[in-house]
């Protein structure tokens, strides 16, 4: 017992813990608890990269990137999406507590969901929540079972979808004010930039075979039933009927997890340090995925 510096006896009112420097007091279970479902440690960034790494490895096999994996038409916009990533992880720390926790909340179980019953890997995503978001955006990416990749067949889907589309975003600004997590970007050419590269997307998933489309209908056919089904029949039958509507139930809403570090001495924000490219005279985030899609470093 001689490395120990300091004891304070644990049945004290304070309820403090020695350690081998000092001492500190331990804080209430619901405040550790709440300290893990919003603070995110260097570990959950670097299992999170390798699941990241493993679903593009999925997408791209060939080494080559995919129809869906080109950002823009332009030299520039590759890198106004990394900026647009790290823009929605800083808005991320402006909204309340309580949200933080339902959107945190809501990233794990569907993540559990998406882990078939493996006792280790839930283990995994209960553990890091960002590693958790990781395998959610990387399922449905390297899959394409998101509405991005389809095209409406008539304006009976095109209705469907737009319904679909309709309720999520009444379900994050009931209010009818977009919150700070809505914004598309910083000035007014950003979000016409946003709608162009949505519209890019669907162009170019007219592109792929008839075997890849059968495929991403598939795909989202089986993540909406797994995800959003609630053993309802009706909803059974349209997500089998359309899967375009089956498409469009995706965990959009649930991206934005913990990225923050240091809750002893405050909010700090996590931002990863740029990786300089020596071709290029900007500097560009270290990041694999992007909002709604693949982001190459």
């Amino acid at each position: 017992m001689a490395f120990i510096t300091s004891f304070t006896p644990r049945n004290l009112a304070s309820r403090s813990e020695f350690t081998s420097t000092s001492v500190s007091t331990r804080r209430p279970t619901l405040a550790r608890n709440t300290i893990r479902a919003l603070f995110t440690p260097p570990v959950d960034e670097f299992m999170a990269s390798s699941v990241q790494s493993q679903y593009i490895q999925k997408a791209c096999p060939s080494g080559v990137p995919p129809i869906q994996c080109i950002e823009g038409v332009t030299s520039d916009q590759p890198y106004a999406a990394r900026t647009l990533k790290r823009q929605t992880e800083l808005r991320y720390h402006q909204l309340p507590v309580a949200v933080k926790l339902r959107k945190a909340y809501e990233t794990r179980r569907a993540a559990v969901v998406a882990t078939h019953g493996c006792s280790h890997e839930e283990g995994r995503v209960l553990s890091y929540p960002r590693m958790a978001s990781a395998m959610l955006i990387g399922q449905a990416e390297a899959s394409k079972a998101c509405s991005r990749y389809f095209v409406p067949n008539g304006p009976a889907e095109k209705h469907m979808l737009q319904a679909v589309e309709n309720r999520y975003m009444a379900a994050v600004n009931g209010s009818g004010v977009f919150s700070g997590a809505c914004t598309d970007g910083q000035t007014r050419y950003e979000a016409y930039l946003m709608q162009l590269r949505g519209k890019s997307a669907e162009f170019r998933a007219k592109q792929y075979s008839t075997f890849e489309k059968e495929s991403m209908k598939y795909a989202a056919r089986k993540q909406a039933l797994i995800q959003k089904g609630h053993d309802c029949n009706a909803e059974e039958v349209i997500f089998s009927n359309y899967p375009i509507v089956a498409s469009a139930m995706r965990p959009t809403f649930g991206y934005y997890t913990p990225i923050v570090k240091n809750p002893g001495i405050g909010s700090v924000i996590n931002i990863m340090r740029p990786v300089w490219d020596k071709n290029s005279s900007i500097s560009s985030p270290a990041t694999l995925v992007g909002v709604g899609g693949f982001v190459q470093p």
